[in-house]
């Protein structure tokens, strides 16, 4: 029996008309970019070595204007029965959204906001994750202030401390909070692209970003001689079953073991930019290493079955090496299943990575 979700969605592709919108380009392309491989390269299974030399192209970025639209509190914009494919962090979850959602803009109890000026640069994903707000998201928010910098931020609430101390060090100081479950109509609504494909980064963007932010943190590296363990253990998924075992490891070797949970971002960045190596699990925690000078090492170990090298790549478009440790997984494919790491083949990895670090 067909759902209600399933019936709008049917009645929605009779209607052709599109979301109408003002947009213009606001940064130029990109040639692909020439990742450096990652430094035991040789020795990872052949099966994963393709995704290392993977390039994507990086189109120009727009800035659409909309009028007359609506906005549910996980960033998806939609009018009648459309949705606004750009509100999206990929085209491909227009196939996963609840056509449900259109309706409430005649039959839920709705915000009004009428300024000129409002802004929206989260999604779905940014809303609630640390990597996607701070790589995905903060770009945007850059090429905001460029085109409308008095411009007041869209931010989902109750607002995460990291999302309002960085969206205020780039800049912004008037915030609307879009609350959950909420819909909001907007007379004129302002919307940045994303920089960059999922998964890969706007080279350009990306350390603009981490200059920017450091300059306004105003933070000095110090002798840069930390090695750091960054642990997952407080988290719900992608933890690392057997840490245990590579703990002693870990401290025979000079590391410092922290978790990032219920640190101040400010304090997260100041360990980031005193360490010259960093080892930790896939994962929001490898995030800061957009804070790590050029030349610092970072080991990540990361489900074996996947192709989830974002860091891989963030890596190479920061200037840091970098040395891969795929694992066995929890579940198979799964990103978010649990890891066990290989002692052995850790270790292995740890001796080098630190005779590596000049």
């Amino acid at each position: 029996m067909p759902t209600l979700s399933s019936i709008i969605h049917r009645v929605s592709q009779f209607i052709p008309q599109q979301i109408k919108s003002e947009s213009w380009d606001i940064k130029s392309a990109e040639s692909p970019f020439a990742y450096t491989l990652p430094e035991n390269y040789d020795e990872l299974p052949e099966n994963l070595k393709p995704y290392y030399k993977l390039r994507s192209i990086i189109k120009s970025t727009k800035i659409f204007v909309l009028n007359n639209v609506f906005l549910y509190n996980d960033g998806i914009v939609f009018k009648n029965f459309k949705f606004f494919i750009p509100s999206l962090p990929e085209e491909w979850l227009i196939d996963h959204v609840k056509y449900t959602i259109l309706i409430k803009q005649w039959f839920a109890k709705k915000k009004f906001v009428d300024e000129e000026q409002v802004a929206l640069i989260f999604d779905q994903w940014s809303s609630a994750n640390y990597y996607h707000w701070i790589i995905d998201s903060l770009p945007r928010l850059l090429l905001l202030r460029d085109n409308f910098p008095k411009c007041k931020i869209l931010l989902p609430y109750p607002i995460p401390a990291y999302i309002l101390k960085t969206t205020t060090l780039l800049g912004f100081e008037e915030f609307i909070p879009v609350k959950n479950q909420e819909v909001t109509y907007f007379k004129n609504l302002i919307l940045v692209q994303h920089t960059s494909p999922p998964k890969f980064h706007s080279s350009i963007m990306i350390r603009r970003l981490r200059q920017e932010l450091l300059s306004s943190l105003s933070i000095t590296a110090g002798d840069k001689s930390k090695r750091l363990y960054i642990s997952r253990s407080k988290q719900t998924v992608r933890r690392l079953l057997n840490e245990d075992d590579i703990l002693p490891i870990l401290k025979s070797n000079n590391f410092e073991i922290i978790t990032f949970e219920g640190m101040p971002f400010e304090d997260q960045v100041r360990m980031i930019i005193a360490s010259k190596l960093i080892v930790s699990t896939h994962g929001a925690n490898l995030t800061n290493i957009l804070f790590a000078y050029p030349g610092t090492t970072v080991v990540e170990m990361h489900n074996k079955n996947t192709d989830n090298f974002l860091y891989f790549r963030l890596c190479t478009n920061l200037n840091l090496k970098y040395y891969s440790i795929p694992c066995e997984a929890s579940q198979y494919i799964d990103n978010d299943g649990d890891l066990e790491v290989n002692v052995e083949y850790f270790e292995n990895v740890l001796t080098r990575a630190i005779a590596n670090c000049v």
